[in-house]
């Protein structure tokens, strides 16, 4: 089903906050997942690149039953996205993208109820920090192909791949560490 442009983007029960996110969002659609109470939602996402034409490029996010204890499933069939683990995406089959840990993801929704957040306000938090994310790994993508880089810059931060990553979001990036932080969640 098509979902008007005016309406929030279903990607948790209760959906993003489209105004929030109406530039990066070109069109989305909604479809019925393989499980009970799972659905999937088909994004066209705009990519802001500096000097450059504005792309876009295509997502396809899985969203969970339980989508507040297990982390959303994003991923990307564009061709020129990088399919590599220093990209931050599965480097064969579907290019699913590494836009955040597990572990900061529970977290987060953690945190926020316990700062009493409506479930509603939940969801459209952690919608906006999905989309934004992406957005953001998409955009280095884009930037890497424009400029023919092989390897992902060190620059750019991010942090490691698997269990060494876990540890350095659980040591150097916790909520307390992040309590400090105003720019994040993005």
């Amino acid at each position: 089903m098509i979902i008007e442009r005016s309406t929030p983007i279903p990607l948790c029960p209760l959906g993003v906050t489209a105004g929030k996110l109406k530039e990066l969002v070109d069109s989305w659609t909604v479809i019925p997942g393989p499980a009970a109470k799972t659905y999937r939602v088909r994004l066209r996402l705009n990519i802001h690149a500096d000097n450059a034409p504005r792309p876009c490029c295509n997502l396809v996010i899985a969203v969970p039953a339980r989508w507040d204890r297990v982390l959303p499933v994003v991923w990307t069939d564009d061709a020129w996205a990088y399919r590599s683990i220093n990209w931050h995406s599965q480097p064969k089959g579907r290019c699913d993208l590494c836009w955040v840990l597990p572990h900061e993801w529970i977290q987060w929704i953690d945190f926020w109820k316990l700062e009493g957040k409506s479930n509603r306000e939940i969801a459209e938090l952690a919608g906006d920090w999905l989309v934004t994310a992406c957005e953001l790994l998409m955009r280095r993508h884009y930037l890497g192909r424009t400029l023919g880089l092989a390897q992902w810059p060190e620059a750019w931060t991010a942090h490691e791949h698997f269990g060494k990553g876990v540890g350095q979001f659980l040591i150097s990036n916790s909520i307390p560490y992040r309590l400090y932080r105003k720019d994040f969640p993005p």
